[in-house]
């Protein structure tokens, strides 16, 4: 409503138990101070991540992004940083989102490649006529979760990806071995991700076809709107 990310709000709190409203004044030369979590608080973080959603640990969004990682870096690591150190995080821990064009090389002979990517440019054309966002949504394996979090039982860690515009993500993990579940669970928070705003996810083409997706989307559509890439021959 301010215009104030919770990730702002929770540097300020920081900042303030540091120094009091004299550090909340103070304003630095050159750049700020920070930017480097200690590895004993890692493993904390990287448990929230793999087994929390950010509304569960009191940050309010329904799926990690960026911003919401920053926040519970400033809360758990006790520095502030950017939104590049905080993608360098992930990078280095495993969360590393495919991109559009990765999406589209992974399901494309090289003859098809233009096809699908023409089916992109008038999808991404609709929607923006519409006034919708454009995400790609992506499962896959997430083997790293193995490393994170002592699992008794074995069972697989996916990590569920929403690719947006200018290179925006926000993802979740789950355990659910079977895939329709699972995406229909991250619909439900990408909707309430969405605050309000529409989109057109772009999933692979036996999901549309789901009994329960269709059942799902009947009540869900004007939100969220399904199109799929899909090369012909």
């Amino acid at each position: 409503m301010l215009g104030v990310t919770s990730a702002s709000v929770s540097n300020w709190a920081l900042r303030f138990r540091k120094g009091g409203t004299d550090e909340l004044l103070a304003k630095p030369k050159g750049r700020p101070p920070g930017g480097i979590i200690r590895p004993e608080d890692t493993p904390t973080i990287q448990q929230i991540l793999v087994t929390q959603g950010p509304d569960q640990v009191g940050l309010g969004a329904s799926l990690w992004s960026w911003r919401a990682v920053q926040a519970l870096l400033c809360r758990h690591g006790k520095t502030e940083v950017s939104r590049w150190t905080v993608i360098r995080y992930l990078k280095r821990w495993g969360f590393e989102p495919p991109t559009a064009d990765s999406y589209i090389e992974s399901r494309a002979s090289l003859a098809s490649k233009k096809e699908l990517a023409s089916q992109y440019a008038k999808i991404k054309s609709r929607a923006m006529q519409a006034g919708r966002i454009v995400y790609f949504v992506e499962r896959c394996l997430f083997p790293t979760a193995a490393e994170i979090v002592d699992s008794d039982d074995g069972s697989p860690y996916y990590l569920n990806w929403a690719l947006g515009p200018r290179g925006d993500a926000a993802f979740m993990v789950t355990t659910k071995t079977y895939w329709v579940d699972d995406l229909i669970h991250f619909f439900e928070r990408l909707t309430d991700f969405l605050n309000g705003r529409r989109c057109v996810a772009i999933v692979d083409p036996g999901f549309q076809n789901e009994s329960s997706v269709i059942n799902w989307l009947e009540g869900n559509e004007d939100v969220i709107r399904l199109e799929s890439l899909e090369a012909s021959g």
